[in-house]
């Protein structure tokens, strides 16, 4: 007999325990949820005016790719500075500094 009552007084806690975590799982997951309700934000009504209209019948549609053909820098990696080089001089040609 008293075993008996000691398995039926355990079964007792053990759904009470369960029922007390369910709960607290329960009351954490509702806080959280409940608790970005009330966030940091100002909701305010924005008023927008129609600026343009598309109309994707009057695009003309182009497939002509660009094709532009890059050559591969000097192995002296001076191809970028002579470039520049080049362009100075020629903005010297075109605009002589006055002196």
């Amino acid at each position: 007999m008293k075993y008996i009552l000691i398995i039926i007084f355990t079964k007792y806690i053990q759904r009470k325990v369960m029922r007390i975590i369910i709960l607290l799982v329960c009351v954490t997951f509702m806080s959280s949820v409940f608790s970005q309700e009330k966030g940091s934000y100002k909701a305010r009504k924005i008023s927008i005016t129609k600026e343009h209209v598309t109309h994707p019948k009057l695009i003309k549609e182009t497939y002509n790719p660009n094709l532009i053909n890059h050559e591969a820098p000097l192995p002296d990696g001076n191809s970028i500075k002579t470039y520049i080089l080049q362009q100075k001089i020629k903005s010297r040609e075109l605009y002589p500094i006055k002196k």
